[in-house]
Protein backbone atom coordinates (compact mmCIF):
# COMPACT_ATOMS: atom_id res chain seq x y z
CA UNK A 1 0.00 0.00 0.00
CA UNK A 2 2.86 2.51 0.82
CA UNK A 3 4.27 1.54 -2.53
CA UNK A 4 1.30 2.40 -4.26
CA UNK A 5 0.64 5.82 -2.40
CA UNK A 6 4.02 6.68 -2.76
CA UNK A 7 3.91 6.00 -6.87
CA UNK A 8 0.59 7.80 -7.16
CA UNK A 9 2.20 11.25 -4.99
CA UNK A 10 5.39 10.64 -7.37
CA UNK A 11 3.27 10.80 -10.46
CA UNK A 12 0.74 14.13 -9.32
CA UNK A 13 4.06 15.82 -8.61
CA UNK A 14 5.13 15.27 -12.09
CA UNK A 15 1.88 16.30 -13.75
CA UNK A 16 2.65 19.66 -11.90
CA UNK A 17 5.88 20.15 -13.14
CA UNK A 18 7.88 20.73 -16.53
CA UNK A 19 10.55 22.45 -18.02
CA UNK A 20 11.80 22.41 -21.20
CA UNK A 21 12.27 25.58 -23.90
CA UNK A 22 8.90 27.69 -25.01
CA UNK A 23 9.09 30.73 -27.98
CA UNK A 24 8.00 34.16 -26.28
CA UNK A 25 5.92 36.99 -28.04
CA UNK A 26 7.38 39.79 -26.95
CA UNK A 27 5.26 42.71 -27.99
CA UNK A 28 7.31 45.42 -29.65
CA UNK A 29 6.28 48.83 -30.91
CA UNK A 30 5.41 47.73 -34.41
CA UNK A 31 6.46 44.00 -34.33
CA UNK A 32 5.94 41.02 -32.31
CA UNK A 33 9.56 39.26 -31.38
CA UNK A 34 9.54 35.45 -30.90
CA UNK A 35 12.11 34.55 -28.51
CA UNK A 36 13.33 31.32 -27.26
CA UNK A 37 13.63 31.19 -23.79
CA UNK A 38 13.75 28.45 -20.87
CA UNK A 39 10.47 27.78 -19.12
CA UNK A 40 9.70 25.48 -16.07
CA UNK A 41 6.36 25.14 -13.88
CA UNK A 42 7.72 24.28 -10.35
CA UNK A 43 4.74 25.24 -6.80
CA UNK A 44 2.63 27.05 -8.46
CA UNK A 45 5.17 29.41 -10.80
CA UNK A 46 5.42 29.45 -14.32
CA UNK A 47 9.20 31.00 -14.79
CA UNK A 48 11.49 32.34 -17.13
CA UNK A 49 14.86 31.81 -15.35
CA UNK A 50 16.78 33.28 -17.79
CA UNK A 51 18.49 36.35 -17.42
CA UNK A 52 18.60 38.16 -21.04
CA UNK A 53 18.43 41.31 -22.48
CA UNK A 54 16.12 40.41 -24.70
CA UNK A 55 12.86 40.73 -22.84
CA UNK A 56 11.89 43.99 -21.39
CA UNK A 57 10.71 41.89 -17.77
CA UNK A 58 11.18 38.87 -16.46
CA UNK A 59 9.18 36.19 -16.43
CA UNK A 60 7.18 35.03 -12.95
CA UNK A 61 3.19 34.38 -13.03
CA UNK A 62 1.86 32.55 -9.79
CA UNK A 63 -0.58 30.21 -11.60
CA UNK A 64 -3.53 30.06 -8.73
CA UNK A 65 -4.35 33.02 -10.91
CA UNK A 66 -3.99 32.38 -14.52
CA UNK A 67 -5.94 30.15 -16.35
CA UNK A 68 -4.69 28.33 -19.75
CA UNK A 69 -6.33 27.84 -23.11
CA UNK A 70 -5.12 27.30 -27.29
CA UNK A 71 -4.44 30.04 -28.65
CA UNK A 72 -6.07 30.95 -32.61
CA UNK A 73 -4.26 31.23 -35.31
CA UNK A 74 -5.49 34.52 -35.80
CA UNK A 75 -3.67 35.44 -32.64
CA UNK A 76 -0.66 34.19 -32.89
CA UNK A 77 -0.10 33.31 -36.89
CA UNK A 78 1.84 30.28 -35.53
CA UNK A 79 0.71 27.08 -34.78
CA UNK A 80 1.30 24.91 -31.47
CA UNK A 81 0.19 28.25 -29.41
CA UNK A 82 -1.04 28.66 -25.95
CA UNK A 83 -2.25 31.64 -24.00
CA UNK A 84 -1.51 31.84 -20.19
CA UNK A 85 -4.33 34.33 -18.99
CA UNK A 86 -3.71 36.31 -15.97
CA UNK A 87 -5.07 39.77 -13.92
CA UNK A 88 -1.62 41.38 -14.80
CA UNK A 89 -0.93 39.99 -18.14
CA UNK A 90 -1.00 37.99 -21.12
CA UNK A 91 1.85 35.15 -21.94
CA UNK A 92 1.83 34.29 -25.74
CA UNK A 93 3.65 31.15 -26.15
CA UNK A 94 4.59 28.40 -28.82
CA UNK A 95 5.40 24.77 -28.33
CA UNK A 96 7.66 22.91 -30.74
CA UNK A 97 5.30 20.27 -31.81
CA UNK A 98 1.91 19.23 -31.11
CA UNK A 99 2.46 16.65 -28.36
CA UNK A 100 4.89 19.02 -26.46
CA UNK A 101 1.82 21.97 -27.02
CA UNK A 102 -0.70 18.79 -25.24
CA UNK A 103 1.84 17.74 -22.47
CA UNK A 104 2.28 21.68 -21.39
CA UNK A 105 -1.42 22.47 -21.63
CA UNK A 106 -1.95 19.11 -19.69
CA UNK A 107 0.68 20.18 -16.90
CA UNK A 108 -0.57 23.77 -16.91
CA UNK A 109 -4.01 22.74 -15.69
CA UNK A 110 -2.91 20.40 -13.33
CA UNK A 111 -0.78 23.19 -11.57
CA UNK A 112 -3.28 25.83 -11.40
CA UNK A 113 -6.03 22.77 -10.00
CA UNK A 114 -3.78 22.12 -7.22
CA UNK A 115 -2.78 25.60 -6.74
CA UNK A 116 -6.44 26.72 -6.54
CA UNK A 117 -7.12 23.76 -4.15
CA UNK A 118 -4.33 24.59 -1.94
CA UNK A 119 -5.34 27.70 -1.89
CA UNK A 120 -9.13 27.12 -0.89
CA UNK A 121 -7.59 24.78 1.84
CA UNK A 122 -8.18 21.22 -0.19
CA UNK A 123 -4.26 20.40 -1.33
CA UNK A 124 -5.54 16.52 -1.09
CA UNK A 125 -6.16 16.68 -4.89
CA UNK A 126 -9.19 14.68 -4.63
CA UNK A 127 -11.38 17.12 -6.05
CA UNK A 128 -10.86 18.33 -10.15
CA UNK A 129 -10.78 21.41 -11.29
CA UNK A 130 -9.87 22.13 -14.77
CA UNK A 131 -9.29 25.92 -15.98
CA UNK A 132 -8.55 25.05 -19.13
CA UNK A 133 -11.11 26.72 -21.57
CA UNK A 134 -11.96 26.39 -25.06
CA UNK A 135 -14.92 27.73 -26.94
CA UNK A 136 -17.05 24.76 -27.10
CA UNK A 137 -15.76 22.91 -23.83
CA UNK A 138 -14.64 19.80 -25.83
CA UNK A 139 -11.24 18.11 -26.32
CA UNK A 140 -8.33 20.41 -28.15
CA UNK A 141 -8.53 19.29 -31.73
CA UNK A 142 -5.71 18.37 -33.80
CA UNK A 143 -3.53 21.53 -34.65
CA UNK A 144 -4.41 21.92 -38.40
CA UNK A 145 -1.96 20.98 -40.87
CA UNK A 146 -0.06 18.86 -38.89
CA UNK A 147 -0.38 15.58 -41.15
CA UNK A 148 0.93 17.69 -44.23
CA UNK A 149 3.58 18.94 -41.97
CA UNK A 150 4.76 15.71 -40.64
CA UNK A 151 4.06 14.57 -44.65
CA UNK A 152 6.68 16.98 -45.76
CA UNK A 153 9.37 16.07 -43.03
CA UNK A 154 8.94 12.66 -43.81
CA UNK A 155 9.90 13.11 -47.52
CA UNK A 156 12.98 15.81 -46.88
CA UNK A 157 14.35 13.05 -44.42
CA UNK A 158 13.93 10.61 -46.82
CA UNK A 159 17.01 12.75 -49.67
CA UNK A 160 20.47 11.38 -49.13
CA UNK A 161 21.97 13.43 -46.48
CA UNK A 162 19.56 15.28 -44.88
CA UNK A 163 19.03 12.95 -41.72
CA UNK A 164 21.89 14.87 -40.34
CA UNK A 165 22.79 18.76 -40.12
CA UNK A 166 24.75 19.47 -43.37
CA UNK A 167 27.19 21.48 -41.29
CA UNK A 168 27.63 20.18 -37.80
CA UNK A 169 26.57 16.82 -38.54
CA UNK A 170 23.92 16.56 -35.35
CA UNK A 171 20.97 13.77 -36.47
CA UNK A 172 17.47 15.14 -37.23
CA UNK A 173 18.07 18.80 -38.13
CA UNK A 174 14.53 20.60 -37.98
CA UNK A 175 15.41 23.50 -39.58
CA UNK A 176 16.40 24.21 -42.90
CA UNK A 177 17.74 26.81 -45.41
CA UNK A 178 15.01 27.04 -48.05
CA UNK A 179 17.29 28.65 -50.74
CA UNK A 180 20.32 26.21 -50.61
CA UNK A 181 18.32 23.22 -50.12
CA UNK A 182 19.78 22.18 -46.85
CA UNK A 183 18.70 20.80 -43.44
CA UNK A 184 20.18 22.49 -40.86
CA UNK A 185 20.27 21.92 -36.94
CA UNK A 186 19.14 24.50 -34.50
CA UNK A 187 22.49 25.89 -33.46
CA UNK A 188 23.64 26.51 -36.65
CA UNK A 189 20.45 28.04 -38.04
CA UNK A 190 21.50 30.83 -35.88
CA UNK A 191 24.64 31.18 -37.65
CA UNK A 192 22.69 31.20 -40.75
CA UNK A 193 20.77 33.61 -39.73
CA UNK A 194 23.25 36.19 -39.16
CA UNK A 195 24.70 35.69 -42.68
CA UNK A 196 21.80 37.36 -44.80
CA UNK A 197 18.85 36.42 -46.84
CA UNK A 198 20.63 36.14 -50.20
CA UNK A 199 22.82 33.70 -48.45
CA UNK A 200 20.23 31.60 -46.17
CA UNK A 201 16.76 31.97 -45.84
CA UNK A 202 16.17 30.33 -43.00
CA UNK A 203 12.65 28.47 -41.61
CA UNK A 204 11.57 25.80 -38.95
CA UNK A 205 10.38 22.22 -40.43
CA UNK A 206 7.94 22.48 -37.50
CA UNK A 207 6.90 25.84 -36.65
CA UNK A 208 6.86 27.83 -40.36
CA UNK A 209 4.86 26.87 -43.19
CA UNK A 210 7.31 26.01 -45.95
CA UNK A 211 6.06 27.68 -49.49
CA UNK A 212 5.54 24.84 -52.17
CA UNK A 213 8.60 25.85 -54.30
CA UNK A 214 10.78 25.84 -51.20
CA UNK A 215 9.73 22.07 -50.80
CA UNK A 216 10.82 21.07 -54.31
CA UNK A 217 13.77 23.26 -54.29
CA UNK A 218 14.47 20.91 -50.53
CA UNK A 219 13.68 17.53 -52.64
CA UNK A 220 15.66 18.51 -55.55
CA UNK A 221 19.05 19.49 -53.51
CA UNK A 222 19.73 18.04 -50.08
CA UNK A 223 22.41 17.85 -47.94
CA UNK A 224 24.88 15.47 -49.76
CA UNK A 225 24.10 17.39 -53.08
CA UNK A 226 24.63 20.64 -51.89
CA UNK A 227 27.75 19.73 -49.52
CA UNK A 228 29.20 18.34 -53.15
CA UNK A 229 29.50 22.07 -53.89
CA UNK A 230 29.79 23.88 -51.21
CA UNK A 231 32.55 21.18 -49.47
CA UNK A 232 34.22 20.07 -52.82
CA UNK A 233 37.45 21.30 -51.56
CA UNK A 234 36.93 20.44 -47.77
CA UNK A 235 40.07 18.29 -46.16
CA UNK A 236 39.25 14.56 -45.79
CA UNK A 237 40.37 14.56 -42.28
CA UNK A 238 38.67 18.13 -41.22
CA UNK A 239 36.76 17.41 -37.89
CA UNK A 240 32.88 18.45 -37.94
CA UNK A 241 32.97 17.28 -33.97
CA UNK A 242 34.36 20.34 -32.43
CA UNK A 243 31.91 22.53 -34.32
CA UNK A 244 29.62 20.82 -31.64
CA UNK A 245 31.32 21.89 -28.92
CA UNK A 246 32.69 25.45 -29.92
CA UNK A 247 30.33 28.08 -31.36
CA UNK A 248 33.18 30.44 -32.06
CA UNK A 249 34.49 27.18 -34.46
CA UNK A 250 31.04 26.48 -36.22
CA UNK A 251 30.86 30.13 -36.72
CA UNK A 252 34.04 30.51 -38.60
CA UNK A 253 33.04 27.43 -40.54
CA UNK A 254 29.89 28.02 -41.92
CA UNK A 255 30.84 31.78 -43.05
CA UNK A 256 33.89 30.25 -44.67
CA UNK A 257 31.77 27.74 -46.50
CA UNK A 258 28.71 30.14 -47.48
CA UNK A 259 30.10 33.50 -47.82
CA UNK A 260 33.77 33.21 -48.35
CA UNK A 261 33.10 29.89 -50.15
CA UNK A 262 36.46 29.09 -49.31
CA UNK A 263 35.61 24.93 -50.22
CA UNK A 264 33.74 26.07 -53.44
CA UNK A 265 35.74 25.46 -57.05
CA UNK A 266 36.63 28.35 -58.75
CA UNK A 267 33.81 27.78 -61.58
CA UNK A 268 31.17 26.90 -58.82
CA UNK A 269 32.13 30.13 -57.14
CA UNK A 270 31.60 32.28 -59.79
CA UNK A 271 28.35 30.82 -60.89
CA UNK A 272 26.89 31.17 -57.09
CA UNK A 273 28.20 34.70 -57.03
CA UNK A 274 26.62 35.87 -59.95
CA UNK A 275 23.49 34.77 -59.28
CA UNK A 276 23.41 36.52 -55.93
CA UNK A 277 24.05 39.53 -57.68
CA UNK A 278 21.29 39.06 -59.53
CA UNK A 279 19.07 38.11 -56.74
CA UNK A 280 20.54 41.68 -55.17
CA UNK A 281 19.64 43.56 -58.31
CA UNK A 282 16.30 42.21 -58.80
CA UNK A 283 15.25 43.41 -55.47
CA UNK A 284 17.07 47.01 -56.39
CA UNK A 285 14.93 46.92 -59.27
CA UNK A 286 11.47 46.17 -57.33
CA UNK A 287 12.33 48.78 -54.37
CA UNK A 288 13.47 51.42 -57.45
CA UNK A 289 9.76 50.47 -59.33
CA UNK A 290 7.84 51.28 -56.27
CA UNK A 291 9.45 54.39 -55.40
CA UNK A 292 8.38 55.43 -58.97
CA UNK A 293 4.61 53.97 -58.40
CA UNK A 294 4.87 56.47 -54.98
CA UNK A 295 6.04 59.18 -56.87
CA UNK A 296 3.53 58.77 -60.17
CA UNK A 297 0.57 58.61 -56.61
CA UNK A 298 2.03 61.60 -55.36
CA UNK A 299 2.00 63.22 -58.65
CA UNK A 300 -1.65 62.67 -59.43
CA UNK A 301 -2.65 63.71 -55.97
CA UNK A 302 -0.73 66.99 -55.86
CA UNK A 303 -2.35 67.93 -59.78
CA UNK A 304 -5.78 67.08 -58.21
CA UNK A 305 -5.30 69.18 -55.33
CA UNK A 306 -3.90 71.74 -57.48
CA UNK A 307 -6.76 71.98 -59.68
CA UNK A 308 -9.14 71.94 -57.01
CA UNK A 309 -7.60 75.33 -55.31
CA UNK A 310 -7.61 77.05 -59.06
CA UNK A 311 -11.08 76.47 -59.91
CA UNK A 312 -13.38 79.96 -60.21
CA UNK A 313 -15.54 80.31 -57.20
CA UNK A 314 -17.97 82.96 -55.93
CA UNK A 315 -16.18 85.56 -53.80
CA UNK A 316 -19.41 85.27 -51.67
CA UNK A 317 -19.27 81.67 -51.13
CA UNK A 318 -18.72 79.87 -48.00
CA UNK A 319 -15.71 78.45 -49.63
CA UNK A 320 -13.99 81.85 -50.47
CA UNK A 321 -14.85 82.76 -47.05
CA UNK A 322 -13.48 79.74 -45.66
CA UNK A 323 -10.50 80.08 -47.08
CA UNK A 324 -9.84 83.81 -46.49
CA UNK A 325 -10.24 82.58 -42.72
CA UNK A 326 -7.49 80.21 -43.00
CA UNK A 327 -4.79 82.64 -44.98
CA UNK A 328 -5.30 85.16 -41.61
CA UNK A 329 -4.14 82.50 -39.33
CA UNK A 330 -0.68 82.12 -38.21
CA UNK A 331 1.37 79.64 -39.56
CA UNK A 332 1.13 77.51 -35.90
CA UNK A 333 -2.67 77.71 -36.44
CA UNK A 334 -2.53 76.53 -40.02
CA UNK A 335 -0.65 73.85 -39.06
CA UNK A 336 -3.42 72.56 -37.04
CA UNK A 337 -5.61 72.16 -39.35
CA UNK A 338 -6.52 69.05 -41.48
CA UNK A 339 -5.66 71.02 -44.81
CA UNK A 340 -2.37 71.28 -43.61
CA UNK A 341 -1.76 67.92 -43.04
CA UNK A 342 -3.30 66.47 -46.15
CA UNK A 343 -1.47 68.72 -48.55
CA UNK A 344 2.09 67.25 -46.59
CA UNK A 345 1.21 64.18 -47.54
CA UNK A 346 1.47 65.06 -51.23
CA UNK A 347 5.31 66.70 -50.67
CA UNK A 348 4.10 70.37 -50.35
CA UNK A 349 5.58 72.58 -48.06
CA UNK A 350 4.00 75.37 -45.67
CA UNK A 351 4.71 78.06 -48.04
CA UNK A 352 3.54 76.16 -50.50
CA UNK A 353 0.20 75.44 -49.47
CA UNK A 354 0.15 79.05 -48.43
CA UNK A 355 0.18 79.64 -51.95
CA UNK A 356 -2.47 77.55 -52.80
CA UNK A 357 -4.77 78.86 -50.09
CA UNK A 358 -4.28 82.45 -51.38
CA UNK A 359 -4.67 81.80 -55.20
CA UNK A 360 -7.94 79.92 -53.64
CA UNK A 361 -9.01 82.90 -51.79
CA UNK A 362 -8.47 85.50 -55.06
CA UNK A 363 -10.00 82.92 -57.54
CA UNK A 364 -7.28 83.04 -60.22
Amino acid sequence: VCVCVRACVTTMRADRTKSGYLFYAEPRMFVTAWIRLFFSIKNGLLVSPESTSKIKAPISLSLNLCSVKPAQVSEADRNFCLKVISPVRTLLLQAESSQELLEWMEVLSNAISHALLAQAGSPDGRESVSPVTTDNAKPLPPPRREKSRFNVMKELYAVEGNGICADCGVTKPKWTSVNLGVLICIDCSGVHRSLGVYVSQVRSLTLDTLKPEWVENLKQNGNTASNLVYEALLPKDFDKDALRQQDDARQQFIVSKYVDMKYVVEEQRAQIEASRLEQKAESFRRSQQAYVNAESSEVAVTSSASEVSEKPRDKNSSQHLIAENIVRQEPSSLHRTGSNSMLKKVGKSLGQVKDSVVKFAKNE
